[in-house]
């Protein structure tokens, strides 16, 4: 029993690393669109 909560809490750690990283890189996606759009337009 110990060993699947282990196993559970591991994968429900690295569900949340990936929501993290999606965000991460969504933000810094959007960032990089704005800047480009702001320099596209000078």
């Amino acid at each position: 029993m110990p060993v699947t909560r282990q196993v559970t809490a591991r994968k429900n750690i690295l569900r949340l690393a990936e929501k993290e990283r999606k965000q991460r890189f969504l933000r810094v996606f959007l960032r990089r669109v704005c800047q480009f759009r702001l320099t596209d337009r000078r």
